[in-house]
């Protein structure tokens, strides 16, 4: 898999975000499978969703430190990334980190849930993360109303 044009990083629109999203899997995952390298100069790169790539994988190798004020972090795709790396940290590299960052990151840039499953796998997720009480009658909730076969809808998603 190519990564999408990497110079093209400007949208308009809020479903091109999906993709731009993407972009970040997929040269993660040429980073990892040695299929491309991370230049030198990767701090210079101005394409913020190569650099965030670049931050993942440099992160996921310790070959990167976590920024002591990550947090403060403007830009929201490198952002997401440095908040992955934090809950690694915290509760190791388990599926459930990358699918509750995924879900976040999706709901912050404004991408509509897609159905009730993508919503309780993040659920799920978030419970594995951090058992609240809250949370489990959400997850059980959500999967009584599914197994009813309830027409459960999502609306649309306001981007602060």
């Amino acid at each position: 898999t190519q990564p999408l044009n990497p110079t093209d990083t400007s949208t308009d629109n809020i479903e091109d975000l999906d993709p731009f999203i993407l972009r970040v899997e997929s040269i993660y995952t040429q980073l990892n499978e040695r299929k491309i390298d991370v230049p030198r100069n990767w701090e210079k790169v101005e394409d913020p969703v190569l650099r965030a790539a670049y931050v993942r994988f440099l992160l996921s190798k310790g070959k990167l430190a976590l920024p002591h004020h990550w947090i403060h972090t403007e830009d929201q795709i490198l952002f997401a990334e440095y908040y992955r790396a934090q809950l690694v940290k915290q509760f190791g590299d388990i599926p459930e980190v990358h699918t509750f960052v995924a879900f976040r990151e999706r709901r912050k840039f404004g991408i509509p849930i897609k159905d009730a499953d993508e919503y309780l796998t993040f659920l799920k997720a978030q419970y594995t993360l951090w058992p609240m009480e809250e949370t489990l009658e959400t997850l059980e909730n959500l999967e009584k109303r599914m197994a009813e076969g309830a027409n459960i809808v999502f609306g649309p998603v306001e981007v602060p």
